[in-house]
C-alpha cells in the first residue's frame, strides 16, 4: 500500500477506539462481580476481561488490514492485551496526522518475578524425575 487510503484507516481507528470501549466496558462490569478478585490478581483479572473483549468478536478482517500496514496484527497480545490495541490505535492516528506522541512499551500485565522462576523452576516448567512438561500459562 503506497498510498494510504485515509478512510481505511480512519474506518481501522474507528474499529480499534471501539474495541478499546468494550474491553474497559467489560472490566469494569468484570470487576464489580461479587465474586472477590485479590488485589495480587487484580492486574490479571483485568486483562482477561480485555482478552476476552477482544476474543469474542470476529477481528480477522481487522488484522488483515493491521498486517497489510505493518502493524501489529494483534494475535499474540495475551500479556497486554488493552496495551496493544492502544498503542496500534496511537499508530494509525499518528499515519492520520494526530500530533500525539506514539507510546512507549508498556509492562505486561501477566508477570512472573523472576525471584519465582529462580525459586521454583521444576514445578513452573511441570518437570518430573528427568521429564519436561512445559506448561505456558
Amino acid at each position: 500500500m503506497q498510498n494510504l487510503d485515509k478512510n481505511v484507516l480512519k474506518q481501522l481507528s474507528s474499529e480499534l477506539a471501539l474495541l478499546c470501549s468494550d474491553m474497559l466496558e467489560l472490566e469494569s462490569s468484570f470487576l464489580k462481580s461479587p465474586v472477590a478478585v485479590h488485589e495480587a490478581h487484580r492486574r490479571s483479572a483485568r486483562n482477561l476481561a480485555h482478552y476476552l473483549a477482544l476474543r469474542r468478536r470476529d477481528i480477522r478482517r481487522l488484522q488483515s488490514h493491521l498486517a497489510l500496514l505493518g502493524l501489529s496484527s494483534l494475535g499474540r497480545t495475551e500479556s497486554h492485551v488493552l496495551d496493544a490495541v492502544q498503542t496500534v490505535h496511537r499508530v494509525l492516528n499518528v499515519l492520520l496526522g494526530s500530533n500525539s506522541a506514539l507510546p512507549s512499551p508498556a509492562e505486561p500485565a501477566v508477570d512472573v518475578p523472576l525471584s519465582t522462576l529462580r525459586r521454583r523452576p521444576c514445578e513452573r516448567l511441570r518437570m518430573t524425575r528427568g521429564r519436561r512438561y512445559f506448561t505456558f500459562v
